[in-house]
């Protein structure tokens, strides 16, 4: 471990201990337990860390501050909220310090690029909207979570650099903890089916305070976990268990938008990996699919109707009429908006009701964000997305042999659509922040950089070594023998 990587490290052991020490000094026997469980629980996991993700330690604060978010949204420590919420951000600092410190000293220069930059601008414009905003201080508020996001983000991606091993790292230290913790908080916590089975619904929020949480999580992580099970040799179960993980927690949560994201997500990898792929007749097989299902839905057993909830399918759960009166809304400030990260007051703030609608979420992130910052802003925030998926698409076409760059294509792909249904994409704090920017991170980096694995960077340099110091046939070294070889390792011809 260099000297940059012991710093890292003892700076999260440090922020771990003094963790410790105050739960001790307000000595409230909740938050000691809570903390001590806590900390046996990191511990055990860094041990798995090391095992299964690498001896990499720049990557450890990634994956604490996976865990952190992922235990932030735990019904578990709903009642440590307040506690859980403030050391979310103390981790992402720490991943920041961590990352940017080891990658100053792996690389004197840090050449930036316009997509780097890009959610720093962003951050900005967001700041900017406090001048307007209907609650200025929520706005810069959630404006520096999203800095810190980005910076953490930039900074891990840096460290990385073109390197495919610590790429696929990163990629590990983010579905580890997830996968680990889902199970933990499960045995820990259960399945709670009684409100959902009294509602007539085959859905449930797992460990996690809503059912949607867990639903999105999967979708975005199962391309990613799919990829590593094919490419790690021997195949090791641990990533088998963590994509059926990943797939269990879609399942469960009866998302709707999540199963449909999973599913375009592996059809797009899976023709992406085929040797002939049309766009054209993906968009139309998708739009066929949703047609035939819509039309036929009704046939469908009476489990299948309670599973997919198809009394609220044409409402969207009540989305519809949240939908609606984000567009009345709109049309009020359709190029400043109302402020970032004021979405879930303007309801309650205009007197909005709802008959079926719940929560004061718009639950769709491209009309959500349009409330926010307005049609331009939110036309510039989602341009590169949606830039980067047409680019990857693109190449994974071209190099289907690149698996992880078309599971992370999917991952992108799934993200886009979950956009549809979920207010999600620009919350720095919620679960599924953290993993999806990191992941889109790993995509650019790879569509902007060589990519050139290991093994492929090896063999190429080793054949460009033989045909350089290749002889040819004829030449007097063939002609001579073993005993003149090993007595006069060269020739006169051949020192001539």
């Amino acid at each position: 471990m260099n000297r940059v990587a012991q710093i890292g490290f003892g700076l999260v052991i440090t922020i771990a201990a003094l963790g410790a020490g105050y739960a001790v000094v307000v000595t409230d026997p909740a938050i000691v337990n809570m903390v001590l469980g806590s900390s046996l629980i990191a511990g055990l996991y860094f041990v798995l860390h090391v095992r299964l993700v690498g001896r990499n330690f720049v990557f450890v604060p990634l994956s604490f501050s996976t865990a952190w978010l992922f235990l932030c949204n735990s019904p578990l420590f709903a009642q440590h909220y307040t506690i859980m919420a403030t050391g979310r951000w103390v981790a992402l600092g720490a991943m920041v310090a961590v990352s940017v410190l080891a990658g100053i000293h792996v690389r004197k220069q840090m050449r930036l690029r316009l997509i780097a930059l890009f959610p720093f601008l962003m951050s900005a414009y967001f700041y900017l909207t406090r001048f307007w905003s209907v609650k200025p201080d929520l706005t810069v508020e959630r404006s520096a979570s999203v800095v810190l996001l980005a910076a953490a983000v930039v900074g891990v991606i840096w460290y990385a650099g073109s390197s495919i091993s610590s790429l696929e790292q990163a990629i590990k230290a983010v579905l580890l903890p997830i996968s680990l913790l889902f199970w933990i908080l499960t045995a820990i916590y259960g399945f709670d089916l009684s409100y959902y089975i009294e509602r007539g619904q085959l859905r449930t929020p797992g460990p996690m305070l809503n059912p949607n949480g867990i639903g999105v999580l999967g979708a975005l992580l199962a391309p990613v976990a799919y990829y590593l099970w094919q490419t790690t040799r021997p195949r090791s179960t641990v990533w088998l268990g963590t994509l059926l993980t990943c797939v269990l927690m879609v399942l469960l949560s009866g998302t709707r938008g999540a199963l449909a994201a999973i599913l375009l997500a592996f059809t797009l990898i899976w023709l992406t990996r085929k040797r002939s792929f049309s766009m054209g007749i993906f968009v139309s097989g998708a739009l066929a699919s949703i047609g035939f299902v819509a039309v036929d839905i009704y046939g469908l057993p009476e489990i299948v109707h309670s599973y997919l909830r198809t009394e609220s399918l044409a409402s969207g759960s009540g989305r519809a009429e949240a939908w609606a009166a984000a567009v009345e809304l709109l049309r009020e400030r359709p190029w400043t908006g109302y402020g970032f990260g004021t979405e879930d007051l303007l309801f309650d703030q205009f007197g909005i009701r709802f008959f079926e609608h719940s929560g004061a979420m718009v639950h769709n992130s491209y009309l959500g964000l349009s409330l926010q910052i307005g049609l331009l802003g939110a036309a510039i925030f989602f341009y590169p997305l949606i830039l980067v998926a047409l680019k990857g698409v693109r190449a994974s076409m071209k190099s289907k042999e690149d698996f992880m760059l078309s599971s992370l294509v999917g991952t992108l792909i799934a993200g886009l659509v979950i956009c549809f249904t979920e207010s999600w994409i620009y919350s720095a704090g919620n679960s599924q922040s953290l993993p999806f920017w990191m992941l889109f991170g790993i995509l650019v980096r790879l569509l902007i950089g060589p990519r050139l694995t290991a093994a492929e960077a090896s063999s190429r340099m080793r054949s460009s070594q033989v045909r350089k110091w290749a002889v040819p046939e004829g030449h007097p070294v063939h002609r001579r023998s073993r005993e003149e070889k090993s007595r006069y390792p060269l020739s006169m011809e051949e020192r001539h």
